[in-house]
């Protein structure tokens, strides 16, 4: 074993356990405001802590997931920061926003455009308040006091709601599960490019077996859903 490794594990466990204290005690000390769909934290490997919360007290509340990294940089890619940190990540696991994507050229080498469209929706922009608010009360917690937290971003010293949209559209990034972009829907969904067994509307011979048949996305990672809907692809092949 590498003679960082177990220290860094170590780390992780502790930085579990910390946050399903926090986790757990704000439910209890906000029962109205913090709906835990989820009132644990589960350790991922090396990779991390995860949490779901909601951010209201309707279970019908835009759920969000938060993920606790035992790192720190400005951007996947980019060397790590030199000091010491953990990087606390809320994903709007049900986001209304919607993107799209655009062919440009009948030449097949030209890229298409490709446009995210986050935080285009009122709901989206809230939940992103929401849960920037959340986590700096976690951090806020008595049991990591000790640890002496200071917030390097988006900076403690944002606080109205039009500073943290802002801080909002400028760090936030993609979490790498696209999908939606051949939606599965019926015949006269004019937003639909594939029918009820994947096939291409209007185009015969031609199925799409991918995340991008997702109508909507899951709440959650999108390898498991995908999986799936290749199976079902495969039976509807074979029938």
């Amino acid at each position: 074993m590498h003679p960082f490794l177990s220290p860094l594990l170590t780390a992780l466990r502790e930085t579990a356990g910390l946050w399903r204290q926090q986790l757990v005690q704000l439910r209890h000390e906000h029962p109205r405001q913090i709906g835990l769909a989820v009132a644990s934290v589960m350790l991922i490997g090396a990779g991390g802590s995860y949490a779901v919360a909601t951010l209201g007290p309707d279970a019908a509340d835009l759920p969000v997931r938060e993920i606790v990294q035992p790192l720190s940089l400005d951007k996947f890619g980019e060397d790590l920061h030199s000091f010491n940190a953990f990087t606390a990540s809320v994903c709007n696991l049900q986001p209304s926003s919607r993107g799209s994507v655009h062919i440009v050229s009948a030449n097949t080498h030209t890229p298409p455009r490709i446009d995210p469209n986050y935080l285009a929706t009122a709901e989206d922009q809230q939940v992103a308040l929401d849960a920037m608010r959340l986590t700096r009360k976690i951090v806020s917690q008595p049991s990591l006091k000790p640890y002496c937290p200071v917030e390097y971003k988006p900076g403690a010293h944002l606080v109205n709601d039009d500073e943290l949209r802002h801080a909002a559209g400028e760090i936030g990034t993609t979490i790498f599960h696209p999908v939606g972009t051949c939606k599965m829907g019926s015949l006269s969904d004019p937003l639909a490019v594939l029918d009820s067994q994947m096939r291409v509307i209007g185009v015969k011979g031609l199925r799409v077996v991918d995340a991008s048949a997702m109508p909507t996305i899951t709440s959650g990672n999108t390898a498991a859903p995908t999986m799936m809907i290749a199976i079902r692809a495969a039976e509807l092949l074979m029938a």
